[in-house]
């Protein structure tokens, strides 16, 4: 009995002993304490990746392009490998997205470490953390610490490859280690739902672009594009702009989408040679237009109050025209409007009201005075000094009102600040035009890209479209709000 009990005490030193061991083992790596990314039926161990085969050798990282089917799909075990083996045996012009969940067991100051052959760049918690490039050569360590708190966290990474050898690798050091070491396997991990998400190519990631157009849905026939040789031979610039201008969240390429799918519906672009694809794309890039911008669904509008109308038997309209008619105060989060319009029950009286608040508060308080001039006078709004005129044929639609009074208001910002000749640089210096509209004259440009910048309703990511679309017109815009002390109000 006392030689079994020996036995049994022995056996448990044993398996705490190795257990102990493991932990220790898995400290030093920075690995999870248990397996729970191996066990856990909702994750896999190690990370997703895609890879995108490039029609044209890459010099950098290729914002996502919509119109190229994956390559090859696949887990990494680990983020130290040489060769094309790991990515599915694809190893020249190449963008592949590495994606999952990162284990920091402690909370600390972590420092990474990274090589590539031929670039990349990782982010952890969606922030970015350090970019590795070299072409043709090797390039020095790069290492960069961030303090990052404990638990699971996203990574992804990204890797360009043109041609010859090929590798990544990435390495920590955690908090009060002396040393780099690589990140263990088990602390990565990728939820299930992503892997199931993605799959291999179904077909050829040759497909022509005119084959990719025909099987795509009618509104996003226009990706065809990102897939053809003519669009990898833009200038890259050119190509991040095309795809900005399309692939963005703002009113302007909703529009734009639309007048690239009438296109490509009219030439044979998928059998052009890549020259000629070429010059479609810089082509529409350059001379694209819409009619006019378009200020998109008001969401956001302030609390306002309507006084009683009061007859007013003379006042001057339009070019100083004798007129007859209402007015009506309008009080809007403690700004006054005054409102004339033809009749007491004229239906702008409630929608010019909603169209004003339903401006940013710092461009409603430019407005001073509406005039609604009697139907059947003209087919226009017009804005000047602190006034906007409103002449139409028939009663003005709430939703004319509030894209129009966008522009309007624009004319009066103008007239605040007096950026007629910064604007005017800008507009030779930006690339895209803001509408055919806007091409009149550099007021009338600013007018329609003001109305462009409301549309965001000061949405972060819509802002930062335009700011890529039309840097030196954001720039300038920038200085004009700041000059002006506009703000955006998300109360309104």
């Amino acid at each position: 009995m006392k030689r079994c009990l020996q036995v049994v005490f022995l056996a448990v030193v044993g398996l705490c002993l190795l257990v102990t061991g493991e932990g220790i083992a898995r400290a030093q790596s920075g690995a999870p304490a248990t397996t729970r990314a191996a066990a856990e039926p909702a994750y896999r161990q190690g990370l997703l990746y895609t890879v995108y085969k490039l029609p044209r050798r890459p010099k950098g990282f290729r914002r996502m392009l919509p119109g190229l089917s994956p390559a090859a799909v696949g887990i990494l075990p680990a983020l130290d490998f040489r060769g094309p083996a790991a990515l599915g045996g694809l190893d020249n012009s190449i963008q592949v997205e590495i994606a999952g969940e990162l284990h920091i067991d402690v909370a600390g100051e972590y420092a990474f470490d990274a090589w590539s052959d031929d670039g990349m760049d990782l982010y952890v918690n969606d922030a970015f953390v350090l970019e590795d490039r070299w072409a043709n050569g090797s390039a020095p360590p790069n290492r960069v610490t961030r303090t990052l708190a404990a638990g699971w966290t996203p990574i992804r990474i990204r890797l360009f490859q043109g041609d010859g050898g090929m590798g990544l690798t990435l390495k920590w050091k955690r908090p009060g280690s002396a040393e780099f070491v690589p990140i263990a396997p088990a602390a990565l991990r990728v939820a299930q739902s992503a892997v199931d998400g993605k799959s291999a190519p179904t077909t050829s990631p040759a497909t022509s672009p005119a084959t990719a157009a025909t099987t795509a849905p009618a509104e996003l026939a226009y990706r065809a594009v990102f897939a053809s040789q003519g669009f990898f031979e833009l200038p890259e610039a050119e190509g991040d702009l095309l795809l900005e201008l399309l692939e963005g969240p703002t009113t302007l390429s909703r529009q734009a989408r639309r007048d690239l799918n009438n296109l490509l519906s009219s030439i044979d672009y998928g059998r052009l040679p890549s020259w000629h694809q070429v010059k479609v794309l810089a082509g529409f890039l350059r001379g694209w237009y819409s009619g006019s911008t378009d200020r998109g669904a008001v969401t956001l509008r302030a609390a306002y109050t309507i006084g009683e109308a009061e007859r007013v038997e003379k006042y001057p309209g339009w070019n100083n025209a004798d007129r007859a008619g209402w007015r009506h105060p309008i009080d809007i989060a403690g700004h006054r409007v005054t409102l004339y319009t033809p009749a007491s029950d004229s239906p702008e009286r409630e929608r010019v009201a909603l169209a004003i608040a339903g401006l940013p508060q710092g461009l409603r308080t430019l407005i001073r005075t509406v005039k609604v001039e009697p139907y059947g006078t003209a087919s226009e709004f017009n804005g000047g000094g602190d006034t906007i005129w409103v002449r139409l044929r028939a009663p003005a639609t709430l939703e004319s009102l509030d894209s129009t009074f966008s522009h309007e208001v624009g004319h009066l910002l103008m007239s605040k600040v007096d950026c007629y000749l910064r604007w005017e640089a800008a507009v030779k210096e930006d690339v895209l035009s803001t509408s055919h509209y806007g091409r009149l004259n550099p007021s009338e440009d600013f007018a329609e890209f003001v109305r462009l910048y409301v549309g965001t309703q000061g949405d972060p990511k819509q802002i930062q479209s335009l700011r890529l679309m039309f840097p030196a017109r954001m720039r300038v815009l920038e200085q004009v709000t700041l000059q002006a002390g506009f703000t955006w109000d998300a109360k309104h």
